[in-house]
Order: C-alpha cells, then structure tokens, then sequence
C-alpha cells in the first residue's frame, strides 16, 4: 500500500521522497499524502476501513474540490502539510509526525464522520487565529506609522500606555521639543 497518491497536480508540488512515505507508513499505514486542488500544499489524509463508508452525499452540492477528491478515494482530511520552500525536509518532519499524533482521532474511537468534523473545524479555527494575530500585527504597525508621521507633521500624538514603542516616541519628540534650537548650541 502507497503512502502517496498522484493526483491532479495543479501546482505542481514536489512528490514526497521515499523516506518521508516510510516514516509516515511506519507511524500509521492507513495515512497518505495527496496533492490539494485548491491551494499549494499536500494533504495528509487516512484511508477508511473497508465497508466504511462516508454518509455525506456529494451529489447536487456545492463542496469544496478538496472534499470532493478525498471522497473519491475514500479518504478523510487529517490535516494539511505546509512547505514554506516547497522542499521536503528531513529537519521539520518529527513535528509533522507529532502534530499528527495529537489529531489522531482515529485512535480515540471516534467515528469518521466526527474526525472529518473535528479536523474541519480545528482547521478553521486555527485559520480565524492566524488572521487575527496577523490583523492585530498589521494595526499595530500602521498605529506606528501614524504616530511617526504625526510626529513629523508637528501634529499631537496620544500615547497608549500599555504601547512601549509609543511611550518611546513619545519621550523622544519630548526631548527633541526641549532640546536648545542648532544654533543655540555651543
């Protein structure tokens, strides 16, 4: 049994070598790795057992191309496995595989429906939490703009006590307020 599945590969991403489909074989055998549809990364997936079936009908509904695939062949997301370079890289692999071994529902009893729901909403969640945290970066940042062309425009800055930057600003525009003109200054 092939711990990787060539599908349409829209992307074309690199196909796993040898050694990570032996570790991810070693570590559960029912898991693969499969190409996304919809984004540029590869999916690790596991195989439903024989006469399993799934009980969501994908017929005359809008579903996501990704769903639509890993239904096809009988499989459930796991989770998707991200590549900052594109590479495969033997450095980073042990935290896939201890990632996994916290997702791994199937062996806690639950049934496929309740994993595929589990590993869905965790996925979104943890997109809603990467978007967060980077809209909170980018405000944070763009209030830094602000306070630095407020500050060269003359105009008056408010400081966020909790801002350590600001307050640093802030004391900086004092000092430079209160310093001597240029040619004052011996």
């Amino acid at each position: 049994m092939t711990s990787y599945i060539r599908d349409r590969n829209r992307f074309n991403l690199l196909a796993p070598p040898m050694w990570v489909r032996r570790q991810l074989a070693e570590f559960d055998p029912s898991l693969v790795i499969i190409p996304s549809r919809e984004e540029s990364y590869h999916l690790i997936a596991q195989r439903r057992p024989f006469g399993e079936t799934s009980h969501a009908s994908i017929k005359g509904a809008l579903v996501a191309p990704d769903t639509a695939m890993l239904q096809s062949y009988g499989l459930v997301r796991v989770a998707p496995l991200l590549s900052v370079t594109g590479q495969w890289n033997w450095n980073g692999f042990p935290q896939v595989l201890l990632h996994l071994a916290k997702r791994a529902g199937w062996k806690s009893g639950l049934t496929w429906e309740q994993m595929a729901n589990a590993a869905d909403a965790r996925d979104a969640s943890e997109k809603a939490a990467r978007r967060i945290e980077r809209g909170d970066r980018l405000d944070h940042q763009l209030n830094h703009m602000r306070t630095i062309a407020k500050l060269h425009t003359g105009k008056t800055v408010f400081v966020h006590k909790s801002d350590a930057f600001s307050d640093l600003v802030a004391r900086s525009a004092q000092r430079a307020s209160s310093a001597p003109p240029l040619e004052a200054r011996p």
